[in-house]
């Protein structure tokens, strides 16, 4: 839409631990850089990233999945931090050309799903 304001980045860490140090970076960003990082082990909808330190499958990752949210390396927030901004995410974006399966469990996570759902969202209009 044009004129709308963006939306705010909303985030969120799979993996790591409850004090990893990805999810004390991410707090840290969020009040420097702005946007928000929801500390929860349930998924909040209006997130749409989220920072995978392992892939596991957690509602987080699954809901994530499903809302076409960027699941990012924790190199995302790294890269960020030495910038001073947040960064464009692709190149830190999980999924990568020949690598769209994930181990997880005793089956395999389809990591391309918010890729394409992304994609395809300006052609729904969402």
């Amino acid at each position: 839409r044009a004129g709308a304001a963006p939306a705010p980045l909303v985030m969120q860490v799979v993996g790591g631990g409850d004090e990893s140090p990805v999810r004390r970076l991410l707090r840290e960003l969020a009040g420097r850089l702005g946007g928000e990082y929801v500390g929860s082990s349930s998924y909040d909808p209006r997130c749409r990233h989220v920072v995978v330190v392992n892939v596991k499958r957690t509602e987080k990752l699954l809901a994530g999945l499903a809302a076409g949210a960027w699941l990012l390396k924790p190199s995302w927030a790294e890269a960020s931090a030495a910038a001073g901004a947040w960064l464009p995410e692709e190149a830190h974006e999980l999924f990568s050309a020949g690598e769209a399966t994930a181990p997880c469990g005793r089956g395999l996570l389809w990591l391309g799903a918010p890729r394409a759902h992304r994609l395809a969202r300006p052609q729904r209009g969402g």
